[in-house]
């Protein structure tokens, strides 16, 4: 009697539900909800606390159907135009007309504010359960929506229930399915042995996966689920209960995945992890944590693994792109690389369009092997012939390393050239002379001229790659990114001993440079910042200059002709060179502070044309109204020997009254608009 009554009441509950629904109960562009979250009991799938013998009425649930749509016209089947599951599946174009489907082709060519086919299920456990039952749809740039239970029993789903799902019951069902472009949803909390078993294979254009809420697995349930596909960010996967084979190969040649979920089950059984992750270049792990490799990993994410099957873990890591690849080792941390960062082991070249690079004399340049790549899996030995980019990850990408080298170009004639717009070069240079060796977290030994003139004149250019050697080599920087005109951003320059010329005319004539990059060098050489930011038009922000000890023409013309220049950098060197200041300044037309010179002994040139033609500094030498700020060189003391040349045409051309050679040891007066002294 009890059974009866149970059948009566949810006949009963059924049918208010239906009358309740609109005609039309497909809400133009309304996506599934998912349904709520339910348990087993006696067979039967209930809401939360409820009794089995008296089910709660559910609310009327809107777009009772799986949907797909589309902006151009397609079509479904299945692979072998058979009905494959157990029950019945029925499809409609309009949401109000439905038609029996045994597995035919569907077309779906009618416009009503974009492409739409609804199916819906009665009284089905599975839908596919192999390859040759899979569904084949054919169009472009398809979403699947709507709670994949829909298939099984619309009406189950309608009050609020979890169809019971049969062993391998959604296997292969999307298996090769090129335009599909999002997944529905997956809502099961508790699911069978192989359920979504292949589910989403070779779906090259599928990025994100869906939500994967289930706690409850069971042996092989996600099996390959996600291999071969387009994913970028692994889903959460939150149980900690697993089975056998659970999550078995589940992203194994996924070639865009940059992220791995936590992992927290301490009760490993066999095959669980096997090959998870396997083939997936992008998952880029080291067992040595690293500027660019800092994000954790471990198996569990914390705690201990109180039991481990066989194979658990057994290369999971295969053939991925870190220094670390293979099988990992089980309560160890690992250290994934930060998507955000620049990749890790090559210097990486991208654009929005498509871009070439090749060398301007067509030649090897180097003295080791340089290798390239469209993918960062498969390498090609580069001798400075015409290179194209390819499309990888969203965007026209080429990736570059090097093997053996000491140096890349050694002058303008050996210079990259890129043919492309706006092109951004990103990771770490030195890359390019032995990438194996930076991933060691060790510098490669450079040459003289290493990169001279590197980049010079590459127009399309808008990043630079980091610049992070401690020790460099005379000329090594020389010209490197001279004349790119659209560089935004410099890199830091983290050597502290500045070699002869070696960031001489380095941005020289970069006018889209706002902001200069930091400078470290304490100990100079000769000529080592000459020209570095000549004709940086754009440049409003100087680098602070921390060394105190100059050398010969060490800042000669760093600034000349930086118009948009209104602050100079503080001097403080007491011990100065000759020709160390010449023309630093000149033609900085928008200069009005400039700093105070301590220095007591004046060699020859020093401060030869320091602010030539820089109009906006107005000197006089007498007191006025309007120049009331009193200028001495030197600011304190005074200047113990000068050399004949040590000040010629120092305010050659400026705005003032006085302009020319000043001499030492005289009071002079600013205008009131140079006053403001850094």
């Amino acid at each position: 009697m009890k059974s009866i009554k149970r059948t009566l009441v949810l006949a009963l509950a059924l049918m208010l539900c239906l009358s309740l629904l609109p005609s039309n109960v497909f809400a133009e562009g309304e996506d599934v909800p998912a349904t709520k979250k339910v348990v087993f009991k006696d067979s039967l799938v209930l809401k939360d606390n409820a009794r089995t013998d008296q089910p709660q009425l559910p609310q009327p649930v809107t777009d009772p159907a799986f949907v797909f749509r589309s902006s151009a016209p397609f079509t479904l089947r299945t692979e072998n135009n058979t009905a494959n599951w157990d029950g019945e599946l029925e499809y409609s174009t309009d949401a109000r007309n439905w038609t029996l489907w045994r597995g035919e082709t569907i077309s779906v060519s009618t416009n009503n504010a974009g492409y739409r086919l609804y199916l819906r299920g009665s009284q089905n456990s599975w839908i596919s359960r192999s390859f040759d039952q899979r569904w084949v749809l054919q169009g472009e740039q398809i979403k699947a929506s709507g709670n994949i239970e829909y298939l099984l029993d619309y009406r189950s789903v309608l009050l609020g229930y979890h169809p019971q799902m049969g062993d391998y019951c959604y296997s292969y069902l999307f298996a090769d399915c090129g335009s599909l472009i999002t997944a529905p949803q997956l809502p099961a909390e508790t699911l069978t042995e192989g359920c979504y078993n292949s589910m989403f294979v070779f779906c090259g254009k599928l990025t994100k996966a869906p939500d994967l809420p289930a706690k409850d697995l069971a042996p092989y349930c996600y099996s390959s689920m996600f291999e071969s596909s387009g994913l970028v960010t692994a889903p959460d996967l939150p149980a900690t209960a697993l089975e056998e084979g659970c999550y078995c190969a589940m992203f194994n040649d996924c070639q865009s995945l940059t992220t791995l979920p936590v992992l927290s089950a301490t009760e490993l059984p066999d095959n669980c992890y096997f090959r998870m992750f396997s083939e997936c270049p992008e998952i880029r792990l080291s067992e040595i944590k690293t500027e660019e490799y800092s994000i954790p990993f471990r198996i569990p994410d914390n705690g201990h693994v109180q039991y481990a099957g066989t194979d658990t873990v057994a290369w999971m890591f295969e053939h991925t792109g870190g220094p670390f690849t293979g099988t990992p080792g089980i309560e160890k941390t690992y250290y994934l690389q930060d998507p955000a960062k620049p990749l890790g082991g090559m210097l990486t070249f991208s654009s929005d369009t498509p871009f070439t690079l090749e060398t301007y004399n067509s030649s090897v340049n180097w003295n080791g092997e340089l290798e390239y790549s469209t993918d960062t899996r498969t390498w090609m030995l580069w001798q400075g012939e015409r290179i194209d980019s390819a499309q990888h990850n969203g965007k026209q990408m080429l990736f570059l390393r090097g093997t053996g080298n000491n140096y890349i170009s050694r002058n303008s004639n050996q210079r990259w050239v890129l043919d492309g717009v706006c092109v951004s070069c990103k990771g770490n240079i030195e890359t390019l002379l032995d990438y194996r060796t930076t991933l060691e977290g060790r510098q490669p030994w450079m040459y003289s001229s290493c990169y001279f003139a590197l980049f010079q004149d590459n127009t399309a250019l808008i990043g630079a790659p980091r610049l992070p050697s401690q020790s460099i080599s005379d000329s090594c920087y020389y010209s490197m990114f001279c004349g790119c005109k659209y560089l935004r951003e410099a890199p830091d320059l983290p050597a502290k001993t500045a070699k002869r010329t070696c960031y001489a005319m380095m941005f020289y004539d970069c006018r889209t440079l706002k902001k200069a990059p930091v400078i470290s060098a304490e100990y100079l050489d000769v000529c080592c910042f000459r020209d570095m930011f000549g004709l940086c038009t754009s440049l409003t922000e100087a680098p602070e200059l921390p060394s105190t000890h100059l050398a010969h023409g060490c800042y000669s013309e760093m600034f000349y002709g930086c118009r948009s220049l209104k602050e100079a950098p503080v001097l403080n060197a007491l011990t100065l060179a000759p020709t160390c200041y010449q023309s630093m300044f000149s033609y900085c037309t928008s200069l009005v502070r400039f700093t105070e010179l301590p220095a007591r002994d004046l060699p020859g040139g020093c401060y030869k044309w320091m602010y030539y033609g820089c109009s906006s500094i107005k000197l006089s030498e007498v007191e006025t109204e309007e120049y009331t700020n009193g200028y001495c060189i030197p600011f304190i003391g005074y200047v113990e020997a000068v050399a004949p040349t040590a000040l010629t045409d120092m305010f050659g051309n400026t705005g003032g009254p006085f302009t020319g050679t000043p001499e030492v040891n005289r009071l002079y007066y600013l205008h009131y608009t140079n006053n403001d002294w850094p």
